[in-house]
Protein backbone atom coordinates (compact mmCIF):
# COMPACT_ATOMS: atom_id res chain seq x y z
CA UNK A 1 0.00 0.00 0.00
CA UNK A 2 1.30 3.45 -0.86
CA UNK A 3 0.13 6.80 0.46
CA UNK A 4 -0.92 9.54 -1.91
CA UNK A 5 1.46 12.43 -2.43
CA UNK A 6 1.19 15.97 -3.65
CA UNK A 7 3.90 17.47 -5.80
CA UNK A 8 4.98 21.08 -5.46
CA UNK A 9 7.25 23.00 -7.82
CA UNK A 10 10.44 24.67 -6.64
CA UNK A 11 9.30 27.93 -8.24
CA UNK A 12 5.96 29.12 -9.62
CA UNK A 13 7.81 30.44 -12.67
CA UNK A 14 8.54 26.86 -13.75
CA UNK A 15 4.81 26.19 -13.88
CA UNK A 16 4.22 29.25 -16.03
CA UNK A 17 7.07 28.32 -18.37
CA UNK A 18 6.31 24.65 -19.04
CA UNK A 19 2.75 23.79 -18.02
CA UNK A 20 0.19 22.89 -20.66
CA UNK A 21 -2.85 24.64 -19.28
CA UNK A 22 -6.35 25.76 -20.13
CA UNK A 23 -6.64 28.22 -17.23
CA UNK A 24 -4.33 30.37 -15.14
CA UNK A 25 -4.27 27.85 -12.24
CA UNK A 26 -4.16 30.69 -9.72
CA UNK A 27 -5.32 28.41 -6.91
CA UNK A 28 -2.53 25.90 -7.59
CA UNK A 29 0.06 28.65 -7.73
CA UNK A 30 -1.20 30.03 -4.40
CA UNK A 31 -1.09 26.56 -2.84
CA UNK A 32 2.50 26.18 -4.07
CA UNK A 33 3.41 29.56 -2.51
CA UNK A 34 1.81 28.58 0.82
CA UNK A 35 3.70 25.27 0.77
CA UNK A 36 7.04 27.03 0.28
CA UNK A 37 6.28 29.59 2.98
CA UNK A 38 5.42 26.84 5.49
CA UNK A 39 8.62 24.99 4.54
CA UNK A 40 10.67 28.19 4.97
CA UNK A 41 9.29 28.39 8.51
CA UNK A 42 10.50 24.78 9.01
CA UNK A 43 6.97 23.49 9.54
CA UNK A 44 6.27 19.76 9.34
CA UNK A 45 3.45 19.62 6.81
CA UNK A 46 1.19 16.96 5.35
CA UNK A 47 -2.19 16.89 3.70
CA UNK A 48 -5.35 15.08 4.75
CA UNK A 49 -7.74 13.23 2.48
CA UNK A 50 -10.74 11.15 3.43
CA UNK A 51 -14.07 12.16 1.89
CA UNK A 52 -12.72 15.65 1.36
CA UNK A 53 -9.22 17.12 1.34
CA UNK A 54 -7.37 19.54 3.61
CA UNK A 55 -4.45 21.17 1.82
CA UNK A 56 -2.09 21.46 4.80
CA UNK A 57 -1.92 19.68 8.14
CA UNK A 58 0.80 21.25 10.31
CA UNK A 59 2.37 19.00 12.94
CA UNK A 60 4.78 19.52 15.78
CA UNK A 61 6.15 16.20 16.95
CA UNK A 62 3.19 13.84 17.28
CA UNK A 63 0.62 16.63 17.63
CA UNK A 64 -1.35 18.29 14.84
CA UNK A 65 -1.27 22.04 15.48
CA UNK A 66 -3.37 23.42 12.64
CA UNK A 67 -5.19 22.71 9.41
CA UNK A 68 -5.11 25.10 6.46
CA UNK A 69 -6.89 25.25 3.13
CA UNK A 70 -5.91 27.47 0.24
CA UNK A 71 -8.41 29.13 -2.07
CA UNK A 72 -7.71 31.96 -4.50
CA UNK A 73 -11.13 33.55 -3.94
CA UNK A 74 -14.19 32.73 -1.88
CA UNK A 75 -16.60 34.78 -3.98
CA UNK A 76 -18.35 31.64 -5.22
CA UNK A 77 -20.68 30.16 -2.57
CA UNK A 78 -20.06 26.59 -3.78
CA UNK A 79 -16.30 27.05 -3.40
CA UNK A 80 -16.73 28.56 0.06
CA UNK A 81 -18.90 25.66 1.20
CA UNK A 82 -16.44 23.09 -0.21
CA UNK A 83 -13.48 24.69 1.58
CA UNK A 84 -15.34 25.00 4.89
CA UNK A 85 -16.73 21.46 4.83
CA UNK A 86 -13.34 19.93 4.10
CA UNK A 87 -11.80 21.88 6.98
CA UNK A 88 -14.58 20.79 9.33
CA UNK A 89 -13.91 17.16 8.40
CA UNK A 90 -10.22 17.70 9.20
CA UNK A 91 -11.00 19.57 12.43
CA UNK A 92 -13.20 16.72 13.64
CA UNK A 93 -10.63 14.10 12.69
CA UNK A 94 -7.74 15.86 14.45
CA UNK A 95 -9.92 17.13 17.33
CA UNK A 96 -9.12 20.81 16.73
CA UNK A 97 -11.37 23.85 17.08
CA UNK A 98 -9.80 26.35 14.65
CA UNK A 99 -8.64 26.38 11.04
CA UNK A 100 -7.46 28.82 8.36
CA UNK A 101 -8.28 29.49 4.75
CA UNK A 102 -5.58 31.44 2.91
CA UNK A 103 -6.93 33.57 0.04
CA UNK A 104 -5.66 36.17 -2.43
CA UNK A 105 -8.86 37.93 -3.44
CA UNK A 106 -11.17 39.08 -0.68
CA UNK A 107 -11.08 40.43 2.81
CA UNK A 108 -10.09 38.91 6.13
CA UNK A 109 -13.04 37.44 8.00
CA UNK A 110 -13.98 35.02 10.75
CA UNK A 111 -16.48 32.26 10.14
CA UNK A 112 -18.17 29.80 12.48
CA UNK A 113 -19.45 26.50 11.13
CA UNK A 114 -20.75 23.63 13.26
CA UNK A 115 -19.08 25.18 16.30
CA UNK A 116 -15.66 25.47 14.62
CA UNK A 117 -13.85 28.77 14.04
CA UNK A 118 -12.38 29.37 10.60
CA UNK A 119 -10.20 32.40 9.88
CA UNK A 120 -10.09 33.60 6.29
CA UNK A 121 -6.80 35.44 5.81
CA UNK A 122 -5.31 37.14 2.75
CA UNK A 123 -1.99 35.55 1.79
CA UNK A 124 0.03 38.73 2.25
CA UNK A 125 -1.18 39.14 5.86
CA UNK A 126 -0.62 35.48 6.70
CA UNK A 127 2.84 35.41 5.10
CA UNK A 128 4.09 38.38 7.12
CA UNK A 129 2.44 37.20 10.32
CA UNK A 130 -0.31 39.78 10.76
Amino acid sequence: MQTQRKVYLADNGIHNAVAFKFSEDKGKLLENAVFHHLKSMRKEIYYFSEKKEVDFVVKSGMEVKEVINVCYSMEDKETTLREIESLVEGLKYFKLKEAKIIIVEGEEQSLTHQGFNISVIPFYKWAIGL
